[in-house]
């Protein structure tokens, strides 16, 4: 049976401090990153566009990763005073 909570009770559990374990630094696990590669020939045989992946370094977080595929893809990014995307 699902939980009924006020908006009260959901606030106070949103508010609510969680305290990690001490050593659940040790306890992360780094996944390398990948960058996902779709050709025409992946479609043509009706794979799907993102199960081919490449391990990479060209990024290590999402701006980055965002300005990576601009990059790739041969985006060109306006000049000037344009409001950040993200």
């Amino acid at each position: 049976m699902a939980a009924r909570l006020t908006d009260l009770e959901i606030a106070r559990l949103i508010g609510e401090e969680k305290r990690l374990p001490e050593d659940y630094l040790s306890r992360l696990e780094l996944k390398s990153k990948k960058g996902h590669n779709a050709t025409e020939r992946y479609q043509t045989f009706g794979m799907e566009e993102d199960s081919y992946a490449l391990l990479t370094d060209n990024f290590s977080d999402f701006h980055k990763a965002v300005d990576c595929l601009f990059s790739e893809c041969g985006f060109i990014s306006p000049s000037g005073s344009q409001m950040k995307l993200f």
